[in-house]
C-alpha cells in the first residue's frame, strides 16, 4: 500500500515523504473496474467488514467524494463502515480502506494520496474511469 501511494505522489510531483510500511501484504491493493461504482464499493466493504467480523473484527471505511456520500449511504444500509471524504480521513487509520472512483479523489491529488495511506491492511480502489497516472 506504501509503494501505491509513493508512486500516485511522484507521478503527481506531490511533496510526500518516503512512506515506511511495518509491513507490505501480498494483494495488498487491489483495483475494480464497475460501471456501477457506488453498488460494487458498498458490497465490497460489506463483505470486507463481514469476513472481518468472523474473524475478530476490524476497521473498515469506505472514503469517497463528497457527491457520491448519500448513493453510497443508501447501498451501505445499517453496515457498521465509516463513510468518509478524503478530508475527515487525514489523520486517521482502517484495517481496510475502499477509495470511490479514485480520478474524481484525485481531482485534488493531495486527497487521494491522503486516501491511499489511511489502511492498514487492504486498498481497494473501485472504479469506472481510468486510474490516475502511477497507479498500477
Amino acid at each position: 500500500m506504501a509503494r501505491a501511494a509513493q508512486a500516485f505522489a511522484a507521478a503527481h510531483g506531490l511533496p510526500a515523504s518516503e512512506l515506511s510500511a511495518a509491513r507490505e501484504v501480498d494483494d495488498a491493493v487491489v483495483a475494480l473496474r464497475d460501471a456501477e461504482v457506488s453498488a460494487r464499493a458498498a458490497s465490497e466493504a460489506r463483505r470486507i467488514a463481514s469476513d472481518l467480523a468472523a474473524t475478530g473484527g476490524g476497521l473498515v471505511a469506505v472514503i469517497a467524494d463528497d457527491s457520491r456520500h448519500e448513493a453510497l449511504a443508501a447501498a451501505l444500509g445499517n453496515a457498521d463502515i465509516t463513510l468518509i471524504n478524503p478530508l475527515e480521513s487525514k489523520g486517521l487509520e482502517f484495517d481496510v480502506v475502499v477509495v470511490v472512483e479514485p480520478a474524481e479523489v484525485a481531482a485534488r491529488p493531495g486527497d487521494l494520496y491522503v486516501a491511499m495511506t489511511r489502511p492498514t491492511q487492504k486498498l481497494v480502489l473501485v472504479h469506472s474511469a481510468e486510474l490516475p497516472a502511477g497507479i498500477a
